[in-house]
């Protein structure tokens, strides 16, 4: 990708480097082919989880925390969305499919592998929290919407950025400090 950036490659075709037009899903939710498009997934994603989580009484958004300093807001909103896809969904995801694994094999295996990197076993074990489940399952979605959307990494990295962001704003809500914007 790179080596494509220095030879003057157009941005619109860089956010397209990894997609496999052949695999996009016919589903006009991933016809698009803009990665903008992860901000509508993330905040579907959102209140899939929202709001059976408020019927049911079960506390999802994790504990209150003022707005990260610059340098933690960068981790949460550029860095770790970008090296988690690009582990998780395009090396991960992508390695269980070239061994001939089924594509649900690649969703689950990575999922759970995403999951325990976010939430160490022991600590689920003694909190007994929601968080293995809920990171379980972000990480489902987001190696769902990678597979559908034929490969596309920049989308799955709008999705777990706005996904991030829309959790860090939440948590800051709950304390009622300031936002920084």
């Amino acid at each position: 990708g790179l080596q494509q950036l220095a030879g003057q490659l157009p941005p619109s075709a860089w956010l397209k480097l990894d997609e496999d037009e052949a695999r996009v899903s016919s589903s006009p939710l991933f016809q698009s082919g803009s990665p903008l498009a992860g901000v509508t997934f993330a905040f579907a994603f959102g209140l899939a989880v929202a709001v059976p989580a408020q019927l049911l009484g079960l506390e999802w958004v994790p504990a209150q925390r003022p707005w990260p300093e610059p340098e933690r807001a960068a981790l949460l909103l550029a860095v770790a969305p970008l090296s988690e896809e690009a582990f998780f969904r395009a090396f991960l995801l992508t390695a269980f499919e070239r061994a001939g694994a089924p594509p649900s094999a690649g969703l689950i295996g990575s999922a759970a592998c995403f999951a325990l990197y976010h939430v160490p076993l022991a600590e689920m074990v003694r909190d007994g929290s929601l968080q293995l489940p809920l990171f379980e399952l972000l990480g489902l979605y987001l190696a769902f919407c990678y597979q559908k959307s034929g490969g596309s990494l920049p989308f799955v990295v709008v999705t777990h950025a706005t996904f991030n962001a829309v959790v860090t704003a939440l948590r800051t809500a709950r304390v009622g400090s300031t936002w920084p914007f």
